[in-house]
């Protein structure tokens, strides 16, 4: 069985759910639960102004591993130009899946993110980017 992204972390901030994940690919994803009523709530990520890492790339109904009702989720990712990779923890996460094992032992092997020598961003890099956000948007 395949899966491509699975959630490291859940935690709330000032009344908002936040949802790290890490990628198959090695690269964490960060998000932030925008509730019903909210202004944000419905509004595309490319019209929300808020300093993240990157920008935010991504607003859907929709997240990977939540059940939430009535959530709309804002996030950011950490997988782009000179963002490091750890391939390491994505294998301990995905241990139950051997499908995405397999992958991303193929990753590596082929060694498709050897250019980028840069530390992956740390789950408490993007934890505080998520807190940062939540910031911005009280």
């Amino acid at each position: 069985m395949y899966k491509g992204a699975i959630q490291e972390k859940r935690f709330e901030y000032k009344g908002f759910p936040c949802v790290v994940v890490m990628q198959a690919l090695g690269f964490r994803t960060g998000y932030v639960g925008i509730p019903k009523g909210h202004k944000l709530f419905n509004v595309d990520y490319c019209e929300i102004d808020v300093s993240c890492h990157g920008s935010l790339t991504y607003s859907e109904s929709y997240l990977v591993d939540q059940t939430d009702d009535d959530i709309w989720w804002i996030g950011f990712d950490c997988g782009h130009y000179m963002d490091g990779y750890d391939l390491e923890k994505a294998k301990e996460l995905f241990a139950e899946y051997p499908d995405t094992i397999k992958q991303i032992d193929r990753t590596k092997e082929n060694n498709i993110f050897g250019v980028y020598e840069n530390p992956a961003r740390s789950l408490e890099y993007v934890e505080e980017n998520l807190k940062q956000i939540v910031e911005q948007i009280l």
